[in-house]
């Protein structure tokens, strides 16, 4: 299974333009789930909605999850996948930040749950540490408590559970250690992004323990000297056929 996860930056100068650019990307990359943060907006969804198959086919290649808010879609999160989801429900952490913080003001961080057949796929967004030690601000910590709860209880009914998305935290962090405590990071190997000027907090865990390598890879494209979005997408792959769960 090909997974990527994807800041789309959805509220920078050219969205719809720089939009159209990483969905054509994903388009030619074939994969199998594809976790999105900060797309805001219904048309700016379709945009990835309705990637199509191929070139020659007009039926789209995905099957996009979202949960609508009152102006914004819920947490700037959409997921797409292949196959067509059983079940879908956006969680808003009950901490947030800031709320002079605009996307605080008026998303809310949380996670979306998209269950696909056995497979729980769990996209975030959490909070920006705004310059303070990750592990020693309040609400990002709630943040991951809460989601690390849902992880657990999703992981002793027995799911197999694909957690991405953008944690704002990088791998020296207490609460990367946290997530490692429960997860495999299917992006560990993956070194210090030199394309962008800071260090990106973007990762895809799951419960699975992998028997065979799997490929780790950075995903970007450029449009003239420019990124179409200020984080990179992360690409992971996993057999979830040949791993094995954690134990409760």
């Amino acid at each position: 299974m090909k997974i990527l996860t994807q800041n789309c930056n959805g509220f920078s100068r050219n969205g719809k333009k720089r939009f159209e650019i990483i969905a054509e990307t994903i388009r030619t990359k074939n994969y199998d789930a594809v976790l999105l943060q900060e797309v805001f907006f219904c048309n700016h969804q379709k945009t990835f909605e309705n990637i199509p198959k191929s070139s020659f086919e007009d039926s789209p290649q995905f099957r996009s999850s979202y949960e609508k808010g009152f102006l914004f879609l819920k947490g700037g999160l959409v997921t797409l996948t292949k196959k067509e989801p059983t079940s879908l429900k956006f969680y808003k952490y009950d901490s947030q930040g800031n709320f002079f913080n605009l996307q605080n003001l008026f998303l809310g961080k949380g996670f979306l749950e998209t269950i696909v057949e056995d497979l729980v796929i769990l996209n975030t967004h959490t909070l920006c540490t705004q310059n303070y030690e990750e592990i020693l601000y309040k609400p990002l910590r709630e943040q991951i408590d809460q989601l690390l709860e849902h992880v657990r209880h999703r992981k002793n009914q027995g799911r197999t559970v694909l957690l991405g998305g953008d944690f704002n935290f990088s791998k020296n962090s207490g609460l990367y250690r946290w997530l490692k405590e429960e997860l495999e990071d299917l992006t560990e190997n993956i070194k210090d992004l030199k394309h962008v000027p800071y260090s990106q907090g973007d990762f895809i865990f799951a419960t699975t323990l992998v028997d065979t390598p799997s490929n780790h890879n950075s995903f970007y494209v450029t449009h003239g000297l420019r990124y179409p979005s200020d984080h990179l997408g992360i690409c992971g792959q996993v057999d979830f056929s040949k791993g094995r769960l954690h134990k409760p």
